[in-house]
């Protein structure tokens, strides 16, 4: 398995891409410039993805209601403990 390489201030901050979103995506950059900007875009993402409705679809009680649509009914997070539960017992499974 490679390492990641871990975030930090790339090149000299004179690099056209510095202060983008693209410098903390693309070039793995970490500067206060780039981070700022991607967290900016991020919170916007958010802000303009609001409350989605659930579709007819998918049960307000599933996992899957929790992570994609924000659902905070007691069944969702019920699921989404589960789901933790089971994804750390497999992994306690794998190191034994």
């Amino acid at each position: 398995m490679s390492e990641r390489k871990a975030r930090g201030p790339v090149g000299d901050g004179t690099e056209p891409w510095h202060g983008t979103e693209g410098g903390y995506t693309n070039h793995r950059c970490g500067c206060p410039r780039c981070r700022g900007v991607y967290n900016e875009a991020q919170a916007e993402r958010a802000a303009a993805a609001g409350d989605r409705p659930i579709p007819e679809h998918v049960d307000p009680d599933s996992y899957h209601a929790y992570r994609y649509y924000g659902s905070k009914t007691p069944g969702a997070l019920a699921a989404n403990a589960a789901r933790r539960a089971a994804q750390k017992a497999r992994q306690r499974a794998s190191t034994t």
